[in-house]
């Protein structure tokens, strides 16, 4: 949205500045460990290059996303630009001074003309859609208003216990998955593959939630996400099928090295000294695994994941049932019908009247009407019939949020422990950084061609303890990140959401109309006159009314306000349509001009008549005598003129 400036706020202020101020605190903290990394590059490259190169690209990794998050976080916080075409028009904007920002929101309008058409004449919103998807209609079930909340409210809702009921089918999965195995219904060969399952488990379940945060957007303000059950049942099915398969997997793969290798080891098996070192190295072995398994648990990853995935349901949907309460799914509209009227004008006249006069009046800050359906008139030159409409929406004002406290501190509490989340995952990797480093350290020193039977095992036991130690530091940052950001992405709709005040209004107007010759002002001793054509309408207009509050969700920086807007509530205004349908017929009835006056008018002119006729008749002897005067100046030119033609006829007769 561009900036279009104008001198009259329209009074939408920055919802951001907790949420950006504490994104921005972490930003800067999470640069601060990034450069505290970089400055042990110089002096640990010299002696253990690999540990260098290690502070050298988490610290960068740190440093970058520090001052991507602190950038965020200072954008938010800033000034919070409104232009003064924001926010989205409900359908394209026809007027023609808004064409550059109609343009520019075409994709993002939430309605066509004929659905707001629709709406009005009808009675009925076309926001609210019937859920799809079994998710989304549990959820509907469970909390009914919340059909009448938002589409970015209700999409993340219904992704949020999508994600859920994954995780439980997840679970659920994988107990069938471990008592088909443990059975041996899969055989005995899948029974050692039951951590990798684990692991498998831990993973999806991480992916699952990884998904359910993605961010707020356009599409998303669009419409509903769907969830069906089909995915489920496939995954059941795959859990059951998958210990079957891999059974048969390794079955052909152990008889075929057992066959292969058969007699290699019954030459290689001929003594009991061979035999110890056999059995010594299959301790060793074993040794080896059960130090993996006791470094590392699945079991109490998956018990945070769904520690965290029960605060984050009960934060998220707390917040959606706050909302929904707040919702008032009304569509009342006022449908004014008055009497058939008559009134001296032509029809483009009641149209343009209507128009330029009576919703120019409305206008909010200065800030032209939306243009919805641009005028349309059309008259019928045979029968005088003609017909015509336009649909308008007054400037949209902001509506000051009536939160609950309740809502408040949730909202509050969730971004809170949304960036403490992301800052203990930061935490997290650079704590990392310590063990990671003394086993770069540990094996920038060692000579592998010096490892013999004493060294060797130590060397692999180091090297396992301080992997899994790694990994684990590695997988809790990432459980910590992935509901972090689920929070913070998942609670910032919930301070972006803009509601707005606005009135729309649809007017048609019919009838017929009658051209007739009048001639003003043509008295009996009247040398001028006019003659004129005057227009009478016998009109039928027709009044559709509603105060509509209407919903859009900010961005931050140059997508401020670009959301689609959608309307929540439709509420009747009988006195808006009162005072519009009374300003037309004043306007209309107070037009200058002789071909149309009313009484007032007339009785001006009539005087204006008769004094002129008074005037006339006081001034007709004097009239009468300076014209008697003049033909008495002319009578001795009269009677020589008339001597000179008898001479003339005379002397023609002599000569003849």
């Amino acid at each position: 949205m561009s900036f279009e400036h104008g001198s009259l706020d329209l009074g939408i202020r920055n919802p951001f500045r907790f949420e950006g101020t504490l994104r921005a605190i972490r930003g800067g903290i999470t640069a601060l460990l990034g450069l505290l990394s970089l400055l042990n590059v110089a002096s640990a490259v010299q002696t253990h290059p690999i540990t260098g190169w290690t502070f050298a690209i988490i610290g960068f990794v740190l440093m970058a996303n520090g001052l991507w998050t602190l950038g965020r976080g200072l954008m938010q916080v800033m000034r919070f630009y409104v232009g003064r075409s924001a926010p989205t028009s409900l359908s394209y904007n026809h007027a023609t001074s808004e064409q550059d920002s109609a343009k520019r929101e075409q994709r993002d309008v939430a309605y066509d003309q004929q659905q707001i058409e629709s709406m009005l004449v009808g009675s009925k919103n076309y926001t609210f859609k019937e859920p799809v998807g079994l998710v989304a209609r549990m959820l509907h079930t469970l909390f009914p208003k919340i059909t009448f909340v938002p589409y970015p409210i209700q999409n993340l809702a219904q992704r949020i216990v999508g994600a859920l009921v994954q995780t439980l089918v997840a679970l659920f999965a994988f107990a069938i998955l471990s008592f088909v195995t443990s059975v041996g219904l899969a055989g005995d060969k899948a029974t050692i593959l039951m951590p990798f399952f684990a692991f498998t488990l831990l993973c999806y379940v991480a992916l699952v939630w990884f998904r359910a945060g993605r961010p707020l957007n356009r599409s998303l303000g669009r419409g509903i996400e769907t969830v069906s059950a089909f995915g489920f049942v496939k995954m059941v099915a795959v859990c059951v099928s998958v210990p079957v398969i891999i059974n048969v997997i390794l079955g052909k793969i152990f008889a075929y090295e057992l066959e292969h290798y058969q007699a290699v080891i019954a030459a290689q098996l001929r003594g009991l000294e061979i035999e110890v070192e056999l059995n010594e190295g299959m301790t060793w072995a074993t040794q080896m695994l059960d130090l993996a398994y006791n470094s590392y648990s699945n079991s109490t990853w998956l018990g945070l994941i769904f520690v965290f995935s029960v605060i984050s349901c009960g934060l998220v949907l707390g917040l959606t049932a706050l909302r929904a309460k707040q919702a008032n799914p009304t569509t009342e509209i006022t449908d004014k019908l008055p009497r058939t009227s008559e009134v001296g004008a032509r029809p483009m006249d009641i149209f343009n009247e209507f128009n330029h006069q009576v919703m120019e009046r409305r206008r909010y800050k200065k800030v032209p009407n939306r243009i919805y359906k641009p005028l349309s008139a059309r008259q019928n030159p045979n029968n005088g019939e003609f017909d015509g409409e336009l649909i308008q929406e007054t400037q949209p004002k902001t509506v000051e949020k009536s939160d609950e406290p309740v809502s408040k501190k949730m909202r509050i509490a969730s971004t809170s422990l949304a960036q403490a989340l992301l800052l203990i995952a930061t935490l997290l990797v650079f704590y990392a950084l310590t063990p990671l480093t003394t086993y770069t350290s540990f094996f920038d020193g060692v000579v592998f061609d010096q490892l013999n039977d004493e060294t060797g095992p130590a060397f692999v036991q180091t090297t396992i303890e301080s992997f899994f130690t790694i990994f684990t530091l590695l997988v809790a940052a990432t459980i910590c990140a992935i509901f972090g950001r689920l929070l913070s992405n998942l609670s910032h709709p919930f301070w972006s959401e803009i509601q707005f005040e606005s009135s729309l209004v649809y007017f048609k107007c019919k009838g017929t109309v009658k051209e007739d010759t009048r001639t003003f002002g043509k008295g009996y001793n009247d040398s001028t006159s006019l003659e004129t054509s005057v227009f009478t309408s016998t009109i039928q207009p027709r009044l559709f009314v509603t105060r509509v509050i209407s919903s859009t969700f900010a961005g931050i920086g140059s997508t401020n306000l670009m959301f689609p807007r959608h309307i929540m509530t439709m509420h009747g205004d009988e006195n808006l349509a009162d005072e519009l349908h009374h300003e037309l017929m004043h306007s209309i009835g107070n037009r200058a001009g002789t071909a149309a006056m009313n009484d007032e008018q007339r009785k001006v002119v009539d005087e204006y008549n008769s004094s002129n006729l008074q005037m006339k008749a006081e001034s007709a002897p004097e009239r009468l005598a300076n014209r008697s005067s003049e033909l008495s100046l002319d009578a001795p030119k009269a009677q020589a003129a008339l001597a000179q033609k008898e001479d003339h006829e005379a002397e023609t007769s002599l000569e003849n």
